[in-house]
């Protein structure tokens, strides 16, 4: 709010408060004028924080899929988007209180835990290849 609409917000609430006829009603006005600009910032930053949620879930996606080659598999890029899947979808926090995964991040989770699996055997054999030619 701006100085002039506070100011004259405070202005009536002194004449009100020096009428004897104010009702329970008018101090609901007053109340619902001074909180609702309040609730209507919190409510843009909780939608601007959201669609930043779903950008860089989007970003992952992109980044996955024109990194899918077999020669892109170590570039930096794909690595850090396969590093970034644990911290995205693993639901989020709000108010202090951490909601779990959806259905559908969950089965991210569990897609990218059976891919990481793969690779990590992959990795095993290849140890054991060369360990059994040195």
């Amino acid at each position: 709010m701006n100085e002039i609409s506070s100011a004259r917000i405070c202005y009536w609430v002194i004449i009100m408060a020096a009428d004897s006829t104010v009702t329970i009603s008018d101090w609901l006005i007053i109340g619902s004028t001074l909180v609702s600009p309040l609730l209507a910032v919190q409510a843009q930053k909780w939608i601007e924080r959201a669609r930043e949620r779903s950008n860089r879930k989007q970003v992952i996606f992109e980044t996955l899929m024109t990194t899918r080659g077999a020669n892109s598999r170590l570039t930096p890029e794909h690595v850090r988007a396969l590093n970034q899947i644990d911290l995205e979808f693993s639901g989020t926090s709000m108010f202090g209180f951490h909601r779990p995964p959806s259905s559908k991040e969950r089965s991210v989770l569990e897609a990218w835990k059976e891919y990481a699996d793969t690779l990590n055997e992959d990795t095993d054999k290849m140890s054991e290849v060369q360990a059994q030619g040195v």
